[in-house]
């Protein structure tokens, strides 16, 4: 997952175990995919913050301070680090 600041985009590669390529999903501009949480990473990984999921879904946050994204599955948060 990689989100590109300058233009707004998020880009996913999708892959399968075992397979060299990837194919890249990209979603363009805010209008499609937007996190309403933006915050420092101390603060988004902070335990006394931690979102509740209803069943089958995942909290998305940004970190302001890191430029990388959040995802709480519900158990843990995973990091996806946006460098480049």
């Amino acid at each position: 997952m990689y989100f590109a600041t300058d233009s707004k985009n998020l880009y996913v590669a999708e892959t399968t175990a075992g397979l060299i390529d990837a194919t890249l999903a990209q979603f363009i501009g805010p209008e499609i995919f937007n996190v309403t949480t933006r915050d420092t990473e101390a603060n988004i990984l902070d335990a006394s913050n931690t979102p509740t999921n209803p069943t089958d879904e995942v909290n998305i946050a940004f970190g302001t301070d890191t430029n990388d994204f959040y995802i709480y599955d519900g158990s843990v948060w995973n990091i996806y680090n946006n460098d480049s």
